[in-house]
């Protein structure tokens, strides 16, 4: 009973992936990446049609999975925008804490890279009392926390976290091992590019805003590997760019709701600086591979 709840509730990935099979058609502007992504990008302040199909710890592999199983849907698509942080080339959902979340997209999305039992169930990872509760009130709940467009809204109207302590604790976790994944990665996002160029689609690779109580904590080899590996890629492929926000002076304590994530106001503030971007059009041309 648990799982046929849990499964039955309407939620994040199963609404996305709904919007993606009806709207895929409509898109221009496709927001992919993790929760810096999901709660710092709001398509409501992009003029072009975008949607946000980012999620919480959302690794490279499953940002691929996800738009390569829509990809031929995407005939308006116009600028793919996948945000990559400083521990997105170093690391996957499947060796993280929140490898729990891998059934969402065997199950919502009908996507996986490993069959295994684990992965096809949804009561893995999940409290006791959060299965009871769905049984109890299944068919009557609701767990979508997204807009309209998929933007995150767990960040807009919370208590801001302490900054120092979040600054450390976040570069702590984000910290790899820097040669577990890397080419791995680096190989997904090279078919990334690949994909989109055959579509006639342009790359915007943007690392998002954050505070110095998080950037002074980040280990120096990896955040200029992630910087050498993404420059190389925007100097090599004529489709891509490569912008980092992660130092930007005009994001202030205010734009954040912890150390390396902004909240809602952050989000419009962000988001207007990237449809302005968009606007001027100044990215390399894209043309479409027949």
């Amino acid at each position: 009973m648990g799982e046929i709840a849990l499964r039955i509730t309407p939620n994040d990935y199963s609404y996305k992936n709904q919007y993606l099979l009806d709207k895929a058609q409509e898109i221009e502007v496709l927001i992919m990446g993790s929760s810096h992504a999901f709660y710092g990008i709001n398509p409501e302040y992009i003029s072009e049609n975008a949607f946000n199909a980012a999620h919480i710890s959302q690794s490279i592999d499953y940002d691929y999975l996800i738009f390569s199983k829509f990809s031929e849907n995407l005939g308006r698509l116009k600028t793919l925008v996948l945000s990559i942080s400083y521990h997105t080339l170093y690391s996957r959902l499947s060796e993280g804490v929140e490898n729990w979340r891998i059934p969402n997209y065997t199950v919502f999305y009908d996507i996986e890279e490993n069959s295994t039992l684990r992965n096809n169930l949804l009561l893995y990872g999940k409290k006791p009392s959060t299965i009871f509760k769905k049984s109890l009130n299944i068919g009557r709940n609701n767990d979508i926390s997204v807009s309209d467009s998929g933007f995150g809204l767990g960040y807009t109207n919370v208590k801001q976290a302490n900054l120092v302590v979040s600054g450390k604790s976040a570069a702590k976790r984000h910290t790899k091992n820097v040669d577990r994944w890397a080419e791995k990665n680096t190989e997904v996002l090279r078919k990334f590019i690949s994909d989109c160029k055959e579509l006639g689609v342009n790359v915007l690779l943007i690392t998002t805003p954050t505070l110095s109580e998080y950037r002074v904590n980040l280990d120096e080899k990896q955040l200029s590997g992630m910087n050498s590996i993404l420059s190389s890629l925007s100097e090599n492929y004529s489709n891509v760019e490569y912008l980092s926000f992660i130092s930007d002076n005009r994001f202030l304590a205010e734009d954040f709701h912890d150390a390396d994530h902004l909240n809602g106001l952050g989000a419009e503030k962000f988001s207007r600086i990237l449809n302005a971007l968009l606007e001027k059009n100044e990215m390399k041309y894209a043309k479409k591979i027949e």
